[in-house]
């Protein structure tokens, strides 16, 4: 704040005499050095010419007045004396010594009375006679008796007074000087209230809004006739709603609007149209500040209440009396209003979620009271879909893991055998005839070598040497898993047409076995010898590798979107639902033994479960993107625990399966995104780091990727080798 702006805030104050200001004024102006502000108040205080809390009181206006974006330093930093202040102080001292102190009488142009003497009474009758009347009132000699210059009076006078002329001239000199009296005390009555108007409006000015406040009262009682009284009031309503503003006492502000306004506005010659911009201004800028505070609430009963408020708020407000049309659609004012309204449908949605979550998460509970935990998962899906910040809350994640736990007693067996044949039905058509062409020379290395493809719905087996077609089985066009090798002679082919699940020998296609499924599967995995079928209703179906019979089968209360995980160092099958859980069911009594609530959103898990030097890896997709998750079981394969999750592992979703590349795992992602993983081992935390990062350009094309040793091929319109 600069020195003239203080003196003004000073004089504004009225507590120093005008004759300093003036003073002040000059000697600043007329200052070699410029003089900081804070020593000049500074100054003051130490000379007792104004109090600190004045002193704070001007500096905090100033403060208000400032830009909101800029800091500016408290009242108290600023009084605080430092070390270099007392030179400051100093020198102000000695450049205002002759204002301040001392300030001599006739500087400030005052009457003292001579040292020594009294004030004397005179009259008429002095000044005629040249003597003076002692009283015993302590005037005079104090004997409480007549002096004798008055007794002689008394005796000498007898003459009867009024045949003198005097007597008439002091009537006529009486009634001239009462109406000169009279004319003067209504003179200067009008220049003392034209004197408190513009005092009133100058606080006003200098944003000393209390003060301004105090000055337009006073005006108001002391002169209701005057010209400028209607606007004093407009000016004091504004005062008020300034000082409430400049205080950032929002909701106060719009209130005090509420209450001084309409009372004003319903004055007959109101003159609200002096301070309307700056009271539509007021009032948005203090609402927008509002709803921000609004759209932060958490609880339903706070939404509640501050949305009645904002209602009750904007109705007064949105009104041409207190805001008009250039108002509103000024650039500053437009911009409060759009957000207020935005804030305001932000605050009734949150409303209507919290509304939904609440009624929902009851319902959900009593779902899960009854066992209906499928409906309860369907309900939290719905609801999550709705709101998906929701999936996040403690209350409906413990919530979701009850429902969890109760689905592990919904797990039950399967008592249906599955029908195994040996029947070669699968060509569909009897025999056939495969014509093929080959080209390129024959691979000596490779004889009597075979392997299998899946080529247009048909699994076919090749001579490895040169390539002759050995045999071809019609599988379905629906038939999209790969035949999978099982040893060197033989390979496990899954027939989508007719539900079937059948071990091939490579060499001349013959079914040592095929067994029925009886309804769509996911792709199968085995071990070395058990093999484990999975449905898409959820049932879960354990076959013998060398005869294909049915080991046994467990049935899960919910649908399933990939394949399970046969355990290899427990004996547990790993299952992942549709949604939200992950099973784990013994292979001997197939009871679920334990639920881990995953909360995946239904059908983002695309591809079994791996298992992986005692931790499984689960691959979970978002919309453009692919998340890990690290599970720990405990030694007996249960009691799983959450390891680790590696937020977006690709950038795009997984539907190919994971599988082990050397000691690492390898993922390939739909858009070609290749990942290789490595375990560390001493690390508790974060087991799994991504070491290697690549992309296949797939050209929007279904691309393949496969591997021998370290050597990594991926396949798409083209064909790619890495090492």
């Amino acid at each position: 704040m600069s020195p003239d702006r203080l003196i003004n805030k000073l004089e504004a104050l009225g507590s120093i005499d005008r004759k300093i200001i003036r003073k002040l004024r000059e000697q600043v102006k007329s200052s070699d050095k410029p003089v900081k502000a804070t020593s000049i108040l500074k100054y003051l205080i130490k000379k007792n010419l104004i109090s600190e809390s004045d002193a704070k009181a001007v500096l905090k206006s100033a403060a208000a007045e400032s830009d909101e974006l800029t800091r500016v330093a408290e009242p108290e930093e600023l009084l605080i004396e430092e070390p270099d202040d007392e030179i400051e102080v100093a020198r102000v001292e000695e450049s205002l010594s002759a204002v301040i102190d001392p300030i001599p009488d006739e500087v400030l142009g005052l009457d003292a009375a001579p040292v020594g003497k009294k004030p004397v009474n005179t009259d008429y009758y002095h000044e005629n006679t040249g003597s003076t009347a002692s009283y015993a009132n302590g005037n005079g000699n104090g004997d409480g008796e007549e002096t004798s210059a008055l007794g002689q009076f008394r005796k000498n006078d007898q003459k009867n007074q009024w045949a003198s002329k005097w007597p008439y001239i002091g009537g006529v000199s009486l009634v001239l000087l009462t109406g000169i009296v009279f004319f003067l005390s209504i003179w200067f009555a009008g220049a003392s209230a034209e004197e408190q108007y513009t005092a009133a409006v100058t606080s006003l000015k200098n944003s000393t809004f209390e003060d301004a406040i105090v000055k337009f009262d006073e005006f108001i009682k002391d002169n209701p006739s005057h010209k400028n009284v209607d606007q004093a009031k407009a000016y004091r309503v504004q005062s008020v709603m300034r000082s409430k503003f400049a205080s950032k006492n929002w909701s106060e502000t719009i209130m005090s609007g509420q209450e001084l306004l309409p009372p004003l506005a319903e004055e007959p010659n109101n003159k609200l149209d002096k301070v309307r911009d700056d009271v539509g201004f007021i009032l948005t800028k203090s609402l927008y500040h509002e709803s921000e505070r609004a759209v932060k609430l958490k609880e339903l009963p706070e939404m509640e209440k501050a949305k009645g408020v904002l209602d009750n708020h904007w109705k007064f407000i949105d009104n041409p009396l207190y805001l008009t049309g250039r108002t509103r659609t000024g650039e500053t004012v437009s911009k409060f209003i759009a957000d207020i309204e935005n804030n305001r449908s932000a605050v009734a949605g949150l409303i209507n979620k919290e509304k939904s979550y609440s009624s929902t998460i009851t319902k959900i509970k009593t779902m899960g009271e009854e066992k209906q935990t499928d409906q309860a998962f369907r309900t939290y899906i719905e609801l999550t879909r709705e709101y998906p910040d929701l999936a996040a809350r403690q209350e409906l994640r413990t919530t979701m893991r009850v429902i969890s736990d109760a689905e592990q007693v919904l797990v039950t067996p399967v008592v249906e055998d599955v029908q195994v044949s040996a029947d070669d039905s699968t060509a569909g058509l009897g025999r056939s005839i495969v014509l093929a062409s080959t080209t390129g020379k024959p691979v000596n290395g490779l004889r009597g070598e075979s392997l299998s493809a899946l080529v247009d719905g048909a699994a076919y087996g090749f001579d490895a040497a040169n390539g002759n077609v050995l045999w071809r089985k019609f599988v379905g066009l629906q038939t999209t898993f790969q035949p999978k090798p099982f040893d060197e002679e033989t390979v496990i082919v899954s027939d989508l047409l007719r539900f079937r699940v059948s071990r091939i020998r490579t060499d001349d296609g013959a079914v040592e076995w095929s067994a029925e499924i009886g309804e769509r599967f996911h792709e199968p995995n085995f071990n070395e010898d058990r093999i484990v079928v999975t449905t898409l209703s959820g049932k879960i179906l354990l076959l013998d590798v060398e005869s294909g019979e049915m080991i046994g089968g467990s049935q899960l209360p919910q649908a399933t979107n990939a394949g399970a995980l046969l355990g290899s160092r427990s004996p547990v099958i790993y299952q992942t639902g549709s949604y939200s859980n992950l099973y784990a069911i013994s292979t001997s009594t197939f009871e679920c033994q334990d639920v881990m609530y995953l909360g995946h959103a239904r059908n983002s898990i695309s591809v079994p479960p791996i298992s992986w030097s005692g931790y499984i890896v689960i691959v979970k997709n978002g919309g453009d993107f692919a998340d890990l998750l690290v599970i720990k079981p405990d030694e007996s394969g249960l009691d799983l625990k959450m390891a680790q999750v590696i937020n977006r592992v690709t950038d795009a979703p997984i539907s190919t399966p994971i599988r082990n590349f050397g000691r690492g795992l390898f993922l390939f992602a739909d858009n070609g995104d290749m990942r290789v993983l490595e375990l560390n081992p001493g690390s508790e935390t974060n087991p799994v780091s991504v070491r290697i990062k690549k992309r296949f350009e797939t050209s929007g094309q279904n691309a393949y990727a496969t591997f021998q040793g370290t050597k990594l091929w991926a396949a798409g319109r083209g064909l790619r080798r890495y090492k």
